[in-house]
């Protein structure tokens, strides 16, 4: 079983650093296609400056996910001076306080897009514009899910690169529990349409 589970979470983490990756490739690659394409064909990449302005919120997201998943965020630098006992408490609330921003941005995010989908405007290639948009709400959902799984797990060490240590499972899931009970805010956020209704 557990090897099952590392195993679907090792593809996981390379479906994320691909999309990070292949983000960035295209970055890099279409304004020399088309630097090259006006140079030589006398005609650039249709629309490639519109698809680097998207690609540079995938890459932003796909960089937040991924620092979500590898305890990477930012954080203040001063919790490395408190003392275990009181730094155990500390990124307890900083695990709530951070899993429900991000859940309700999720939230937020998810109605943002789904306002945007009968925009009929598309980019180069028939890709709708709103499709550009979904790393929005995937990306905040990982982040918010990453860090209430991470309130089971003991406080970083600066500079640690091997595998997180978990509480006890008693200890893990109470305090996950705790996270979780923080995200009630979330289901009480207006939706947009309900905010403009008024």
């Amino acid at each position: 079983m557990k090897r099952s589970l590392l195993r679907l979470s090792r593809v996981f983490h390379g479906i994320e650093n691909s999309v990070g990756i292949l983000a960035i490739l295209a970055m890099a690659v279409l304004p020399i296609a088309e630097m090259l394409g006006r140079r030589f064909l006398g005609q650039g990449v249709p629309g490639s400056i519109t698809w680097v302005q998207h690609l540079t919120l995938w890459v932003a997201f796909a960089g937040g996910v991924i620092a979500a998943r590898d305890r990477r965020h930012l954080a203040l630098a001063t919790t490395t001076f408190l003392s275990p006992s009181v730094r155990t408490w500390a990124d307890l609330v900083a695990s709530a306080v951070g899993s429900s921003v991000a859940a309700v941005l999720a939230f937020a995010a998810y109605h943002t897009v789904d306002a945007q989908r009968p925009d009929t405007t598309v980019l180069s290639g028939g890709v709708a514009i709103w499709i550009m948009y979904t790393i929005m709400p995937i990306g905040f959902a990982l982040m918010a899910i990453r860090m209430w799984w991470q309130s089971g797990l003991l406080p970083a060490r600066e500079f640690e690169t091997g595998p997180a240590t978990s509480y006890s499972p008693a200890i893990a899931w109470t305090r996950r529990a705790i996270v979780l009970s923080g995200n009630e805010p979330a289901k009480v956020v207006p939706r947009p349409s309900d905010a403009t209704s008024r």
